[in-house]
């Protein structure tokens, strides 16, 4: 396959279909023409300023311009490195080194970060992915043209065409800096027209429903902590929706009956960004949640703690091998030769996922082998959170866990031992934690203790912490205020007790001390199902105590009336 099969297939859309939309978002709308013409100018302006196959890193906002500068980057043989607009500066500036990116594609235009570098003749690299790492540091994914490509048309195989989507308007709903949104941008090139959907809309189900349905959408990506929100306010009602892709996160049993009793085909992707996106795929259909069996090209290997490849039935680490191994981790060579091993002869990447397989053939995910964790889709290694923290003035020790509630929604609980002797300010701590780690990888839970519990074998007491933060929870709940209350405030305490999963909550509880904005999605839904009222998220920004928000309703009522 040619290192250039994306834009040769683009090419052939803008001589047959020229006229034919090509990428929407919520300003513009741009033609097969109009699109290449303007990564064609942006190409040029690459080319002109980087030395061959450099890095190019990509921050600007959601929108038509991030998918122009990704395949502007691919025209000008150079490597895409997509970063987010809402990142804090810190850590854009260690992306930026780290990949050693020669330019910056921003809203403001192309700024130079380093000069060329001469004698660079390699141009089969695609694009690096940053994801959490455990040394503090994020790590580069670096992916060439080849596995990615090959991903893309195993996809078109074994997913779209089957089921009858050769063209269509397809919404891209993943972060530009997920990998999922690879294979979303890959779509504009083999004929479907891209919807890229806003910030404000994909945060808000009723919005992101909407749009789906005026836009006449065929095809959307979810992570299923996000799918269950849309189901709940009705997506299985959107006619127009004939293919559903989930992926990100394991989907519970629950969600699995729902997703196989609706009209939509829905199909289970699983991968790590070091195997190029995704690895296994499975159409679910029946009771059993598995992630099915590998893509083309890919091999999935079982190995148990002997280092032997496991019988059927039985738990093993998933070692994956095969033309979509990513070449591993950009200028971190230790690294890459601790997680891309010899297997068997065969290169393999150590998932540090724990699987077994069926009598079928499907792989079923059963866990981490590791401290590394999905909340919303994200992966996060703890490591790298609780490092940051303890870097922290005013810190002498941290650990970070994960904490489950009742819906089986994940957070991250900070347990922090100052150092001052006194009470820790977590606002603070929050506030100078986010100049450095993404707003994701910032707890909403955190505590105050004394030291850092052990169990006895000497390994980190995360049960015992998670239980001592439960107890204070309870405890602090048992206010004099959350006696001051009325029947709206009542139900809006009720919601909010049952969305967070955390009983006896004092009314003036801070939202986002205790949920992410995944809850606040859910917490928008449950209102407007439970009161009637249609909220959006600023509102809970403005409001976000149950006092506050209580207040909020009763006004919004009165305007009605």
């Amino acid at each position: 396959m040619s290192e250039r099969y994306l834009l040769e297939a683009l090419k052939k859309h803008v001589a047959h279909r020229p006229n034919d939309v090509a990428v929407t978002d919520q300003n513009e709308s741009l033609s097969y023409s109009e699109f290449y013409d303007r990564i064609e100018s942006l190409a040029k302006s690459i080319t002109g300023l980087s030395s061959y196959g450099a890095a190019v890193a990509v921050c600007m906002p959601r929108g038509i311009n991030f998918v122009i500068a990704a395949y502007a980057t691919w025209m000008a043989n150079r490597v895409y490195v997509p970063m987010d607009a809402n990142w804090p500066l810190s850590r854009k500036e260690t992306v930026q080194v780290l990949s050693d990116a020669e330019l910056l594609i921003e809203s403001e235009g192309v700024r130079v970060l380093n000069p060329k570098q001469k004698g660079k003749t390699d141009s089969s690299h695609a694009y690096i992915i940053f994801t959490s790492g455990t040394t503090g540091e994020p790590k580069g994914v670096l992916v060439g043209h080849r596995a990615y490509e090959n991903l893309v048309q195993e996809h078109h195989n074994k997913i779209y065409s089957p089921n009858g989507l050769v063209s269509g308007n397809v919404a891209m709903n993943a972060s530009f800096c997920f990998d999922s949104s690879l294979e979303r941008l890959a779509l504009v090139a083999l004929g479907y027209s891209l919807h890229v959907v806003s910030d404000e809309i994909r945060k808000s189900p009723q919005l992101l429903l909407e749009y789906l349905r005026d836009h006449n959408i065929c095809n959307i990506d979810l992570v299923p902590s996000h799918l269950k929100l849309l189901l709940e306010v009705g997506l299985s009602s959107v006619s127009s929706l004939k293919l559903i892709i989930v992926g990100g996160e394991a989907i519970d049993g629950d969600l699995w009956k729902n997703l196989a009793s609706i009209d939509a085909t829905v199909f289970n992707v699983y991968g790590p960004t070091e195997n190029t996106i995704n690895t296994t795929i499975k159409k679910i259909s029946g009771n059993e949640a598995t992630i099915g069996k590998p893509l083309g090209g890919v091999e999935c290997v079982v190995v148990n703690d002997a280092g032997d490849i496991c019988d059927k039935e039985e738990p093993g680490e998933l070692y994956v091998q095969g033309c979509h191994l990513a070449e591993g981790y950009y200028n971190n060579h230790e690294r890459t030769l601790e997680a891309f091993v010899m297997f068997q002869g065969k290169r393999s990447y150590r998932t540090g996922d724990l699987v077994k397989r069926s009598s079928n053939g499907d792989l079923l995910f059963l866990g981490r082998l590791d401290d590394q964790i999905k909340i919303s889709g994200y992966r996060i290694e703890l490591e790298e959170v609780r490092k940051a923290i303890a870097a922290l003035e005013g810190v002498s020790e941290v650990a970070v866990s994960v904490v489950k509630n009742s819906a089986n929604n994940s957070a991250l609980l900070a347990s922090v031992v100052s150092s001052q002797g006194g009470q820790i300010n977590v606002s603070t701590l929050k506030n100078k934690l986010a100049q450095f780690l993404p707003e994701y990888m910032v707890p909403v839970l955190w505590q105050e203790v004394t030291k850092i519990p052990l169990t006895d074998n000497l390994k980190l007491d995360h049960k015992s912490l998670v239980e001592s933060w439960g107890s204070r929870a309870s405890e602090e709940s048992k206010s004099p205020s959350a006696q001051n209350s009325d029947a709206i405030s009542e139900r809006v305490k009720s919601v909010w007790e049952q969305v967070l999963g955390q009983p006896n909550l004092a009314c003036d509880t801070h939202f986002f001390n205790i949920g992410d904005s995944i809850a606040a999605m859910n917490l928008m839904v449950a209102l407007e199902t439970h009161l009637g009222i249609s909220l959006s998220l600023p509102d809970l920004f403005l409001h976000p105590t149950i006092d506050a928000l209580s207040a909020h309703i009763k006004c919004k009522q009165m305007e009605v009336l």
